[in-house]
């Protein structure tokens, strides 16, 4: 069992059998056909939730940063399909088959066709978030989710940063130094990793000195 803490700061419990994900300041639980991010909270008494109820703030502060770039972003083929949004949380489309880390963890490599469909999507994606004056920072493999197809969707904007749409995103910087060049760094991982087929761990990418 688990709990939902809704924007009026009630507690709901729901079953560990509709979860299809985890993060560090939301749960994706399945509705449906569709899958709902919401606010999330993890305990088993009422002693733990008081320990979590801390970083209730910085939770709704990253949903709602969530919330606003899919505003801005959808749709996209790209990046998953946001059919709504509401005070709790985000309604996206489902994607059953998982995120590209864990594929390229349990299946043997595919051909060069698949593996560069694959890099030009993370690519294309990240340059669609950049022309809406939005940085990333959080690219990864766990972030791009499969769908029936054996496309990519990318996921988990609640660590983004938004500026202006008149913003120069070549030349904008916020207040911890993240950067469209840290942003490629980390696609630059990614295309890595698909390409080896496994994770890289990003400091791999010291030794070519960046």
């Amino acid at each position: 069992m688990g709990f939902l803490i809704n924007p009026d700061g009630t507690i709901l419990k729901f079953s560990m059998q509709d979860v299809l994900g985890i993060g560090s300041f939301g749960i994706v639980l399945r509705r449906g056909k569709n899958a709902a991010k919401l606010r999330s909270l993890s305990g088993y008494s009422e002693e733990q939730i008081a320990v979590y109820e801390s970083d209730n703030e910085s939770s709704l502060e990253c949903l709602e940063t969530e919330k606003t770039v899919y505003r801005r972003v959808s749709p996209h083929p790209h990046i998953a399909e946001c059919i709504d949004i509401s005070e709790k949380g985000i309604l996206m489309a489902c994607y059953d088959s998982g995120s590209l880390e864990d594929f390229i963890k349990n299946n043997p490599k595919p051909g060069i066709a698949r593996q560069v469909k694959w890099i030009m999507s993370a690519i294309e994606s990240l340059h669609h978030l950049h022309q809406c004056r939005i940085l990333v920072d959080d690219i990864a493999l766990r972030s791009m989710l499969i769908a029936n197809d054996l496309s990519t969707k990318m996921i988990d904007f609640g660590y983004c940063v938004l500026f202006p749409l008149d913003a120069d995103i070549t030349k904008v910087k916020d207040e911890h130094g993240l950067t469209v060049q840290g942003d490629i760094v980390h696609l630059g991982n990614l295309i890595y990793s698909v390409a080896a087929w496994e994770k890289i761990p990003l400091r791999a990418l010291s030794s070519f000195g960046i």
